[in-house]
């Protein structure tokens, strides 16, 4: 089976002109193997980005909890999460990632939990 694209779909490939390049099921499954791990890569850049603002945010702090870690992400969390609870969902996400290396820890629970850097 072969699956027709654009060719602007995928510069480089040796396409041009109005001429339509045609992938084999193998081709379409590893180039989508690669837009996989393109996304995953740009994922955890732009945690790990989102990770040292709150490393400097707690530094600055001492503690806070998600509601206020959210504001100081407010201009670097993705533009497709909308959603109110989405990104806090996404916050909660990261400082759970950031719990777990033990660079962060939390007293309370729910919305009183306060967050605050692991001292080494």
């Amino acid at each position: 089976m072969t699956i027709p694209i654009q060719p602007d779909f995928y510069k480089g490939m040796g396409s041009s002109g109005t001429t339509q390049t045609v992938l084999s099921e193998k081709e379409m499954k590893i180039l989508a193997v690669i837009r996989k791990n393109a996304r995953i890569s740009q994922t955890k850049i732009a945690d790990a980005l989102d990770m040292d603002v709150i490393i400097n945010a707690l530094e600055t702090i001492g503690e806070a909890r998600v509601a206020q870690l959210k504001k100081v992400l407010e201009g670097t969390l993705p533009g497709y999460i909308d959603d109110d609870r989405k990104q806090t969902k996404k916050v909660s996400n990261i400082l759970q990632a950031m719990k777990k290396e033990g660079t962060v820890n939390v007293r309370g629970t729910g919305h009183n939990a306060r967050w605050f850097l692991v001292k080494t």
